[in-house]
């Protein structure tokens, strides 16, 4: 019941949020590097084994390396920035821009093409 309540109102207030070109490469590789640091603990990503964090989430949090790809990016924009109640997944939007939530949302829709090389291989860069 909780599943689907929450379900409801995420379809109900994502509808009309405007979804930004998410195929930017610079976007993505951004979105990664978030990804790796708010994200990866609890949904994984490429090569990783599943952490002990992710392992004690009840319920459990969705593989985005698998799923992530068929996921609706309004809806999940939504839930990266406002979270979902009782459960681990907390709202980005408090400490994130939108921009930058975008970025981890176009992450997110590519993780499944991504090799466990590629994905250790993105680092932040020195802005030296």
């Amino acid at each position: 019941m909780l599943e689907t309540t929450s379900d409801h109102s995420v379809n109900s207030r994502a509808g009309d949020i405007k979804i930004p070109d998410l195929e930017n490469p610079k976007m993505i590789q951004e979105g990664i590097l978030h990804y790796k640091e708010m994200c990866e603990s609890c949904h994984g990503g490429p090569g990783k084994e599943e952490t002990d964090l992710a392992k004690g989430l009840n319920p459990d949090a969705p593989d985005l390396v698998k799923w992530g790809f068929k996921m609706n990016p309004a809806k999940m924009f939504w839930v990266t920035k406002n979270g979902i109640k009782m459960t681990g997944m907390p709202a980005w939007g408090k400490t994130h821009s939108d921009e930058k939530i975008w970025v981890i949302v176009a992450a997110v829709k590519k993780l499944h093409d991504v090799t466990p090389e590629e994905y250790n291989a993105v680092q932040i860069e020195d802005e030296d």
